[in-house]
């Protein structure tokens, strides 16, 4: 059978469809000479255009990014922040707050998206260069001084049977203009109470400790050779 050519557009539509900023359409209809009147309706069939993708964005569902997140048998009381999501798009949009209230992403927030964050199928609904990309906090209680880090979804998996209950809040980032949102969160665990695991030193506890501290630490030939040093000086 042959194939079904779809139906001729008329370069006017087909010019919206591209999606090209105001002043690129206009120097196009300037080379075209398109009259004044062709002008302002394709200006505003792009305007109109723009404004009903952006709604479309908007009203789309955030779908769970991975398998392994539905698999969790755990997983319970979820709160969707797609509403608070939407208010924020739609406030930028009627130019309520600037972009810059809304990408106002973390240097160290960008950071760990990159190295950490799990790449989605998801546009940015700000910019639209760019994909977004996942973080997923875990806090608790019973975490102890893990509490507060980044946690892929392996590693949820192999905490909700090691821990009785903890909070996971993920957040949404865009690399190239910094949007950033908390889209949902859910709690994970067996549901035993445990006692949070004994505090280890970390390498933070060495670089914030006070200076009497790290001298108990030095060792004693460390400690003679700086008192030769002194002895040296004077």
């Amino acid at each position: 059978m042959p194939k079904r050519r779809p139906p001729p557009l008329h370069w006017a539509a087909a010019l919206v469809k591209i999606r090209q900023t105001k002043l690129g359409l206009i120097e196009i209809c300037h080379r075209l000479s398109v009259p004044t009147s062709e002008l302002i309706i394709i200006l505003g069939a792009s305007f109109l255009y723009e404004r009903a993708s952006v709604e479309a964005s908007l009203t789309k569902r955030i779908q769970f990014p991975s398998n392994i997140l539905l698999l969790m048998w755990s997983k319970r009381d979820e709160i969707d922040y797609s509403l608070d999501r939407r208010a924020t798009l739609q406030s930028l949009l009627k130019g309520m707050h600037s972009a810059l209230d809304a990408c106002n992403a973390d240097p160290y927030l960008k950071r760990a998206a990159q190295h950490h964050g799990e790449l989605t199928n998801r546009d940015c609904p700000v910019c639209r260069k760019n994909k977004l990309r996942d973080l997923r906090y875990a806090f608790g209680d019973q975490l102890g001084q893990y509490s507060g880090r980044i946690k892929s979804l392996v590693e949820l998996d192999e905490m909700q049977k090691e821990y009785g209950e903890f909070r996971v809040y993920t957040v949404e980032v865009c690399l190239e203009c910094g949007w950033n949102h908390l889209i949902y969160s859910f709690i994970l665990g067996d549901g035993k109470v445990r006692k949070p695991p004994r505090r280890q030193p970390t390498l933070e506890d060495e670089d914030f400790a006070p200076e009497s501290k790290q001298i108990k630490k030095m060792k004693s030939w460390q400690i003679h050779a700086e008192h030769l040093r002194e002895m040296k000086g004077r």
